[in-house]
């Protein structure tokens, strides 16, 4: 009787201080790169790839994507930073919706690794909620592109449709895994097109958002 007493006790006491005693929902509520708790269930959808005009995809930053592209540096702007636009390598990039400026293992938790991806620790830009983000380019560029990764940690489709001043140049699709699976969004037009990419609009197909890195132009 005795024991049951201080048991019942301890336990009192674990639940008045907020310790020792956590639902097991409430542990498992924040499953998110950015801390937010998860939302509803995500449907991920095949992945496809259009690519008209001979439209070269890069699906690893392997050599003839990074030698031939400057890497816009994130890396001096402060974490925590809300952005309209970012410039470097010549270029201005602008988005259609805020995006804020974090680094992997501080305002970010995972992220891809070599060689899916060219670091494991990069500074990113969160979308801050939206699932679809327009980035335009005050220069167009031959070979160009980024890494993404979704915001949930679950397998969800994104999608990066690239366009040039003529239209809709190519579409790419890939399955992605949140946690820790950050894939590369890049591609190269043809030497005799007329026109190269100048807008790429990202979408993440299951309705979350996600985070952009490595943004690369040519």
């Amino acid at each position: 009787m005795r024991r049951r007493i201080i048991a019942s006790v301890a336990l009192g006491t674990a639940l008045l201080l907020g310790v020792g005693f956590a639902p097991a929902a409430q542990a498992k509520a924040v499953r998110s790169n950015s801390g937010r708790a998860v939302h509803a269930a995500r449907v991920v959808h095949p992945t496809a790839r259009v690519m008209p005009h001979a439209f070269t995809v890069y699906g690893k930053p392997k050599s003839d994507y990074t030698g031939h592209t400057c890497d816009i540096d994130l890396s001096s702007i402060p974490d925590g930073t809300d952005l309209t636009s970012v410039s470097g390598c010549g270029v201005t990039v602008s988005f259609s919706t805020t995006m804020e400026k974090t680094t992997v293992g501080d305002g970010w938790a995972t992220r891809g690794s070599p060689p899916a991806t060219e670091s494991a620790t990069p500074a990113v830009l969160w979308s801050l909620g939206a699932t679809d983000v327009v980035v335009s380019y005050s220069s167009a560029s031959r070979r160009i592109g980024f890494e993404a990764e979704p915001d949930q940690f679950a397998v969800e489709a994104m999608q990066a449709t690239f366009s040039t001043a003529k239209g809709v140049e190519a579409t790419i699709t890939r399955n992605v895994n949140g946690q820790g699976g950050a894939l590369l969004f890049a591609g190269k037009t043809p030497k005799k097109a007329k026109k190269f990419v100048n807008q790429i609009e990202i979408s993440n197909l299951a309705g979350d958002d996600f985070a952009i890195a490595q943004l690369r132009v040519s």
